[in-house]
């Protein structure tokens, strides 16, 4: 280890400690000081690593947190961020508070969320052994222009990384698209039923092909543009999963249970999720924890138990009312989120919608916020 990627370790450690201090979170700052002194600072840690990369538009965040309490638990610990920042410089902060000063790496494996437009840089730097990519939506429109901005970027990451295996939701034509632009091998995810029992997701009213531009039609749809699909002129067709989820049952306050086919092979398992995005989350992680050769019963007992991150389905109490928090990033998110609310038994006495309007990663391109 160099001396200056050394100074760097330290530096991002101290500036962790002053700012816990300070009551900041202290992710993305730790991290860009450690970057003023060693650019190359994510690709020297990130050797020796088993890391999981997880990117997507939607669900990334749930995604990993099932992810790493998997690798937590069955390998006791893990390189990863619990408050999720998913840039540069937050992912060289968790790196650093990894190692020791000369490098040496506390954990075996790391967990890392990744920002879709950051994994072009991320990739080649950290060489991932898995990378699952859960949906490309039209999402943030002053970075991404077009549908398949972010997946352009995703593609040219696989490519700096050709031995990375891809998880992909198959039910995302967008996502799906990767497949054919890299060289990468490819394992399939989706979900082979309805989401909602009374099938009140909502629907775009028509999809039009990534290659062709016609409209698609659909054999099934779960929501938005995700389901089986054809395209009647170019031919661009759904691939089937060998990772599926086929029945959604017991629907509780927090958790169901799923039936998940896994190489043809069904298992009945519960799962901490309950809305019907958040499904797709969960066959994500197992397809991602699966092939990076995790065992089976592993990957369900994390899905039973694990704890969602902040503001994602926080249920909690205000003076004997129950409260539920739930965050929402984009249309597709807040459709969901109603249809999850219309799909209950009982609707909620009181609807409290709270607006962030302030200036995120998106107006600052791939830099991301600078506060802590």
């Amino acid at each position: 280890m160099s001396v200056r990627t050394s100074i760097a370790i330290a530096g991002c450690k101290a500036t962790y400690r002053v700012m816990r201090l300070m009551g900041r979170t202290a992710r993305a700052m730790p991290g860009m000081v450690a970057l003023t002194i060693d650019r190359r600072l994510v690709s020297k840690l990130a050797k020796g690593y088993q890391t999981i990369v997880i990117t997507g538009t939607n669900g990334k965040t749930t995604t990993t947190h099932i992810v790493q309490q998997a690798v937590i638990n069955t390998y006791g610990s893990a390189a990863y961020d619990p408050s999720s920042t998913n840039l540069e410089q937050g992912i060289a902060t968790t790196l650093c508070l990894d190692s020791t000063i000369g490098g040496k790496h506390a954990s075996e494996w790391a967990v890392i969320e990744s920002d879709e437009g950051a994994t072009k840089t991320l990739l080649p730097a950290m060489k991932p052994k898995v990378m699952v990519v859960t949906n490309l939506y039209r999402d943030q429109v002053d970075r991404y222009d077009t549908w398949t901005t972010a997946r352009d970027y995703i593609v040219q990451a696989a490519k700096s990384s050709p031995d990375t295996v891809l998880v992909l939701d198959a039910d995302c034509q967008v996502t799906a698209s990767i497949a054919g632009l890299v060289p990468n091998k490819v394992v399939w995810f989706g979900v082979k039923c309805p989401v909602y029992d009374e099938g009140i997701a909502d629907f775009d009213q028509s999809v039009k092909c990534v290659d062709c531009d016609a409209e698609l039609s659909f054999s099934h749809r779960t929501f938005a543009h995700l389901g089986s699909y054809e395209c009647p002129e170019c031919g661009r067709s759904h691939n089937e999963p060998s990772i599926a989820c086929t029945r959604i049952e017991n629907r509780r306050e927090k958790s169901c249970t799923l039936t998940l086919r896994i190489d043809g092979e069904e298992h009945v398992v519960e799962a901490n999720v309950r809305a019907g995005y958040d499904v797709y989350n969960a066959v994500a992680a197992v397809a991602g924890l699966l092939t990076a050769g995790m065992d089976k019963q592993d990957v369900f007992k994390a899905l039973a138990h694990f704890t969602h991150a902040a503001h994602r389905f926080e249920i909690f109490d205000v003076d004997g009312t129950p409260m539920r928090l739930l965050l929402m990033k984009n249309t597709a998110g807040c459709n969901q989120l109603i249809n999850m609310i219309l799909s209950e038994p009982e609707l909620p006495k009181n609807l409290v919608c709270l607006l962030g309007a302030e200036i995120m990663d998106g107006n600052q391109s791939h830099r991301g916020r600078t506060e802590a």
